[in-house]
């Protein structure tokens, strides 16, 4: 994997990231503000690199995944068995460290998290291995479960095991959920191919929508379902918008 990859992957992370934060940031000074909304130099560079996570809670896994972009040339070195074992091996650690005082939070948390991201990556080979391989066999057994089974499978494993167990299980819920979008016909998987385009802007922005801009609005249909459809809509809306900035932002750097 070379750095031009790395490279490529981190400037556009960066360029998403700062587009959220130079928007809605002054957003929260001007019209929020407060303790969230610091004014403090070095806390704003270091919410800028992503240091830190004080502006929007919800961003804590940012400077995870940058951590994550840095280790895929070590990563993509391993075959799949070595790659799962590190997995593990990681999870594992992440859960003992949490018991030991000095460990520092953000190497609890890159061993922790670093289970689901490699999930993705195991996946995602799944699709150039020989038909034949373990893992595309396992893949097509839980593509032909119901999803229901495996929904409830999920929930089963989180009553029982908590977060941890969700790290674990976080697959099966992902191919229920492509199953169910696959029975429901070509007009959902494009909707869910839509959502996918948008997600990391989606991800960036929805929790100043529904913690702390618009909370009282987000939540006014009082039911689940509704405040659902209604964040994702509105986050929709915002990710068209910056998606838009961002083509410009690109495009003026290029110029």
């Amino acid at each position: 994997m070379s750095f031009k990859y790395i490279w490529g992957k981190l400037k556009n992370l960066y360029i998403s990231y700062w587009i959220v934060l130079f928007i809605f940031v002054p957003i929260g000074i001007i019209f929020f503000p407060g303790e969230r909304y610091s004014l403090s130099p070095s806390l704003f560079l270091e919410n800028l690199m992503g240091i830190k996570s004080t502006y929007n809670s919800e961003w804590w896994f940012f400077k995870l995944y940058v951590l994550y972009v840095l280790s895929l040339p070590l990563l993509s070195r391993l075959n799949i068995g070595p790659l799962l074992g590190l997995l593990f091996l990681a999870a594992l650690c992440g859960k003992g460290l949490q018991y030991v005082g000095w460990a520092p939070e953000v190497l609890i948390e890159y061993c922790t998290w670093l289970l689901p991201f490699g999930f993705g990556m195991v996946f995602g080979r799944s699709q150039k291995m020989p038909p034949n391989s373990w893992l595309v066999k396992l893949i097509a057994i839980l593509s032909r479960t119901h999803p229901l089974i495996l929904l409830m499978v999920t929930v089963a494993v989180f009553i029982v095991a908590h977060n941890p167990g969700l790290l674990l299980v976080t697959p099966l819920f992902i191919i229920a959920l492509m199953n169910t979008a696959d029975g429901l016909g070509s007009r959902v998987n494009r909707i869910v191919g839509e959502l996918g385009k948008h997600s990391m802007y989606m991800w960036l922005t929805h929790s100043f929508y529904c913690y702390y801009f618009t909370q009282k609005l987000i939540f006014a249909p009082r039911y689940t379902p509704l405040i659902l459809l209604l964040l994702i809509a509105v986050s929709y809306l915002t990710s068209l918008v910056l998606s838009r900035i961002e083509l410009a932002v690109k495009g003026g750097v290029r110029a």
